[in-house]
């Protein structure tokens, strides 16, 4: 195959509480002192759920394991999780890992909020590390599953080439290259016919497309220009690509832009397939 390689390159707003206080006002009753405990959750990771998951875990700690404790705890979020009222500490015990299960009903690519929270009386609101008295997060359930791993080749920006996994989705029929420029950052296509190249015309074979399955030509790398900003890709299709049986590789021609201009454009290509068992 000939390739048409190109290289373009007040002061803090004071509530004042008007209120009438007065030495005739003595049923005042002091509440429990915030801190007792000082209860904290570890951390606030959102959960992806796999295919075959029903459950996920979350941590939490004190900062004393003196006695035992039990901490209630009060779950705000669907119906579809099952997390248990309480917790107990056990006497020198300062972390605890519980289990949230999942109900069958969750909602395939559904975003659902997660939230459990803890009583006042049991966490430091004054302690910047105390960790969080929340534990607020999003849960999603997907069934994407290891496709492939290949080696992506990218000539324009990191000038470099690197393994790459490469997941599918069967309820989607779409593909994932989770962390390609950035950690965190998917890159999303559909490739419906896997032999197919532009020279076909009888069908769309391939393009890449969002997390949703709709097609776009130009996407978030989620990588951060400390001079020119936001990092984009920019899709050509009207240069060839697809499959390439001769390199069993898949070819696509990509700008690599910021909003001042363009870092370059060339073929970008995934090849040496090892596909999942």
């Amino acid at each position: 195959m000939k390739l048409n390689k190109i290289f373009l390159f007040g002061a803090i707003g004071l509530s004042v509480m008007l209120a009438s206080c007065s030495d005739d006002d003595d049923d005042y009753q002091k509440g429990a002192p915030a801190g007792t405990y000082d209860v904290f959750f570890v951390d606030e990771e959102n959960v992806v759920l796999g295919p075959d998951a029903n459950e996920f875990t979350v941590t939490i700690a004190r900062a004393n394991g003196n006695g035992e404790l039990t901490v209630p705890l009060t779950a705000r979020c669907a119906d579809v999780f099952n997390v248990p009222s309480s917790i107990t500490f056990a006497d020198g015990e300062d972390e605890k890992e519980f289990t949230v299960t999942v109900d069958d009903n969750i909602e395939w690519f559904k975003t659902y909020p997660f939230v459990i929270t803890i009583p006042d009386d049991f966490m430091n609101p004054y302690d910047e590390d105390a960790g969080t008295p929340r534990c607020n997060i999003s849960v999603i359930k997907e069934d994407y599953k290891l496709f492939a791993t290949a080696v992506f080749s990218d000539p324009v920006f990191y000038q470099q080439a690197w393994p790459q996994e490469i997941e599918y989705s069967e309820l989607l029929d779409m593909y994932r290259m989770k962390d390609v420029f950035v950690d965190g950052t998917p890159w999303y296509f559909k490739w419906p016919n896997r032999t197919w190249n532009s020279d076909d015309t009888t069908q769309k074979g391939f393009y890449f497309c969002d997390q949703t399955g709709k097609e776009v030509t130009e996407w978030l790398t989620g990588y951060i220009h400390s001079r020119y900003g936001a990092v984009s890709a920019e899709f050509l299709p009207d240069y060839w690509y697809g499959w390439d049986p001769a390199d069993e590789a898949l070819y696509f021609v990509l700008t690599i832009k910021v909003s001042a201009g363009s870092f370059g454009t060339n073929y970008y290509s995934l090849s040496n397939f090892q596909y999942a068992e």
